[in-house]
């Protein structure tokens, strides 16, 4: 069996075991239709990834089952979020013409910006509500440092770089920024988004641990087969692999882990019971051990300390953690991890 199939089938089993174990807690803030809705699209992508063998007709495929799914979801930050991590971030380039050698190079986030992003901020913008076409400061101030960032590529490169990397900023905050801050406008869009973000993320997770436990990167062909890259480095730290799942590195997975904690944090209390709760925690956890990530660490452990400082009994609580992890700081500061 070829290793590709076999990394497609532990992926599947890995990720199926995490959502039906999230299939409970899920349906109090979605319907159960929109969970395997959720789940099915994030298995056909993954399957598309996988078995695609070549990055355009990956493309392809993937446009496909975006726009014929996205009717279907109509909060499109929930929709890039439940995607946004099913792939490895290849970079693959766009070919030009004449005086051009390439537009920009595609990637698996920019591909979802151009799919679901692009035209919710269209819409967003040409919006008849008010509150949605009024312009705030952040915008403003946004929108200058995108200008500054292209003024500043123009002292060491061409027009045309400086234009491509105004495009890059465009897709990758630009975008975001407007579509998520227009489109979230109540308590419950605000839930549906982190769910959409932590489903994938429990996945990953256990994905992670699993590389880091059988020293396997189990997404490292399907990142040779869709970009011009090799295959995901094989980083190790005293000796044991660091996960990197889907992410560029053990670095960017383990602050994605880092996120997934903070929405664990944040459902744990009105939404899993005792038992889900220490699972979930030990998932996210897990997975943020497998990058040995010392920078994630940190970012973890500032996050639960105001996670802590801001509820309950905030003072003596959050106190006591902040000795432990000192404590935990010091210990990690003397060790090879």
């Amino acid at each position: 069996m070829p290793d590709y199939i076999r990394a497609l089938v532990v992926v599947i089993v890995l990720a199926a075991f995490t959502f039906a174990f999230l299939s409970h807690p899920a349906k109090k803030i979605i319907e159960p239709k929109d969970f395997r809705r959720w789940t099915s699209l994030w298995f056909l992508v993954t399957l598309a990834a996988f078995l695609a063998g070549n990055v355009w007709v990956y493309t392809a495929v993937t446009t496909v089952i975006v726009l014929a799914m996205q009717r279907r979801e109509p909060l499109r930050p929930g929709f890039y979020f439940l995607l946004l991590l099913a792939v490895p971030q290849v970079l693959q380039p766009i070919p030009g013409f004449g005086i051009i050698n390439y537009f920009f190079y595609l990637t698996h986030d920019r591909l979802l910006a151009l799919l679901i992003l692009l035209p919710a901020f269209v819409s967003v913008m040409t919006s008849t509500r008010g509150d949605r076409r009024r312009w705030l400061a952040a915008d403003r101030i946004l929108l200058l440092y995108l200008i500054l960032m292209v003024i500043l590529t123009l002292r060491g490169t061409s027009i045309t770089d400086a234009l491509r990397s105004g495009l890059m900023l465009f897709l990758g905050m630009i975008l975001p920024y407007f579509v998520f801050s227009r489109s979230l406008v109540s308590r419950d869009d605000i839930q549906r988004v982190m769910l959409s973000y932590l489903l994938p993320a429990l996945a990953l997770a256990v994905i992670g641990t699993f590389e880091m436990v059988k020293n396997w990167h189990l997404y490292s062909s399907v990142a040779a087969d869709l970009g011009n890259i090799s295959k995901i480095a094989y980083l190790s730290r005293a000796g044991t692999l660091r996960a990197v799942a889907t992410s560029v590195g053990p670095i960017a997975f383990g602050y994605s882990m880092m996120i997934g904690l903070g929405f664990v944090l944040a459902f744990s209390k009105n939404y899993l019971d005792k038992q889900q709760r220490l699972m979930a925690f030990a998932v996210i956890i897990t997975g943020l051990i497998a990058s040995l990530s010392r920078g994630p660490w940190v970012g973890a452990a500032a996050l639960g300390l105001v996670f802590l400082a801001t509820g309950r009994g905030r003072a003596r609580t959050a106190a006591r953690f902040g000795l432990v992890l000192a404590l935990a700081l010091a210990i990690v500061s003397q060790t090879a991890m």
